[in-house]
């Protein structure tokens, strides 16, 4: 028996039928309903995003990304929409449902 022989069967898959299209895309993660889009960047400037510049003026959630064409308000809810304001996000439930 060799390091990485442990005995078990050794996994065989068949290949599809059909190659699939390449490139296939990406998974997308479904956000709560107000939870912020980490990645978001208001036109793809560093800087610009839900925790600091969207905070910093809450106007900026009714302007209009022209990358996305939507509203700032669709990626940081947290900052943008009343009935996310006061809630608190997915992450802080997590962390404090696991503190002692």
């Amino acid at each position: 028996m060799t390091h990485w022989d442990d005995g078990a069967e050794p996994c065989r898959l068949s290949p599809t039928a059909v190659p699939t299209a390449s490139p296939t895309p990406a998974p997308t993660l479904e956000r709560g309903e107000c939870e912020d889009d980490a990645n978001y960047l208001y036109k793809g400037y560093e800087g610009r995003n839900c925790s600091v510049w969207v905070a910093e003026q809450g106007n900026n959630c009714l302007k209009i990304d022209p990358v996305t064409d939507k509203k700032v308000q669709f990626f940081c809810p947290s900052k943008c929409k009343d009935k996310c304001k006061d809630k608190p996000t997915e992450m802080a439930v997590l962390i404090t449902a696991a503190s002692p």
